[in-house]
């Protein structure tokens, strides 16, 4: 069944180099901002001066992605994720979901084809590396206002990984990096809340590159007047040992 899935998609116009960089190839990223048609940026985040909040980061692509897949050829990509658990392949079909929700275009075709629904479901798969990718995938998929509704769903779990996840790990740091994109704007200040406690807590011993993720998300959450009390109040998480049980 996943063969055939596979063969479908690389007959698809356009998607042959796609499926031969999910199938067979080392993968090669470069940095790209989906604000800039075609131009290359060596910025990780977008920081936005005006407010003191942190914008939505940045983009994984593949070299020369396809930036445009038919509705037919993602619509068997988020079948074979969600049909497969075998480890390797589900995160070759995530990195080229990903890839592909680096587009506004995709973005859309997948929230319409359930896909942040089918991704959001494989945040509870028991490999590390699946996750990451998952939230990679999410992560892209959240500068677009509308999917942000449909990922809110899954803040509760997203929240549950960043906090029990072995510390500095790039599965901390990729959740890390979606509840920055979601905190953006105060609508969703009420979900992310409740993990402030345990987010000093890893900024006390958290490495530079974690510690300045938390902050972004902090910094997001400090500009919500409605929190200043809540925020200025709270203490630290008690310490605990990480878990990679997620």
């Amino acid at each position: 069944m996943a063969g055939k899935k596979i063969a479908v998609v690389a007959f698809g116009a356009g998607v042959t180099y796609c499926l031969y960089k999910l199938l067979f190839s080392k993968r090669s990223y470069k940095y790209r901002n989906p604000e800039q048609s075609g131009k290359e940026n060596s910025h990780p985040e977008v920081w936005n001066a005006e407010d003191l909040k942190f914008g939505p980061t940045e983009t994984l692509v593949i070299k020369n992605p396809s930036n445009s897949l038919d509705p037919q050829h993602l619509q068997v990509l988020l079948e074979l994720l969600h049909d497969t658990e075998e480890p390797f392949t589900r995160e070759q079909v995530l990195v080229t979901l990903a890839n592909c929700a680096a587009f506004s275009v995709n973005q859309d075709l997948i929230r319409s084809l359930n896909g942040i629904s089918v991704i959001g479901s494989i945040l509870y798969d028991p490999s590390a590396e699946v996750k990451v990718k998952a939230l990679n995938a999410l992560n892209n998929l959240s500068m677009n206002v509308p999917n942000q509704e449909q990922i809110t769903v899954y803040l509760p779990r997203i929240q549950e990984i960043v906090n029990t996840a072995p510390r500095n790990s790039d599965l901390q740091l990729a959740g890390l990096r979606l509840l920055t994109n979601m905190s953006v704007t105060n609508i969703y200040h009420h979900a992310i809340i409740s993990s402030v406690p345990q987010f000093l807590q890893i900024l006390e011993d958290g490495s530079e590159l974690v510690q300045i993720q938390v902050l972004k998300v902090l910094v997001n959450l400090s500009a919500n007047s409605h929190l200043t009390k809540h925020l200025l109040t709270l203490k630290t998480w008690p310490q605990q040992k990480s878990s990679s049980k997620f």
